[in-house]
């Protein structure tokens, strides 16, 4: 799926996320059903208390309110930009100059990281 504040954002959000999916698994053929698969989410509920915090202070959305799986990313979000970045640099005191795939549980192990210094 796709997200985004527009028809053309959530579109180009879906081709991103197609791509993706693409590296790790073989597309369906026209026509089957394919089952849904949700990926484990061991190292998210590990880092919970980081997640809540992230998802209010950067997204604006509720952590509970939505399924975050291991492989999760900004993306997802439609918020890997340099805006995100320049807000999770500032909110957290990290010196980031990227956000390279947009991982949640990298990003949040960073954030974590930085709390335990």
């Amino acid at each position: 799926g796709g997200v985004g504040n527009t028809k053309e954002e959530a579109f180009e959000n879906f081709k991103t996320n197609f791509k993706n999916y693409l590296e790790f698994n073989e597309a369906p053929r026209p026509g089957t059903i394919v089952p849904l698969r949700f990926v484990e989410a061991e190292q998210m509920d590990e880092l919970e208390k980081e997640a809540v915090d992230f998802f209010e202070k950067i997204l604006d959305i509720n952590y509970y309110n939505c399924f975050i799986s291991d492989e999760s990313s900004l993306s997802n979000f439609g918020r890997q930009d340099r805006e995100t970045l320049d807000k999770i640099n500032s909110t957290y005191n990290l010196d980031l100059i990227e956000l390279g795939d947009g991982n949640i549980v990298r990003l949040l192990k960073l954030i974590k990281q930085k709390r335990e210094v």
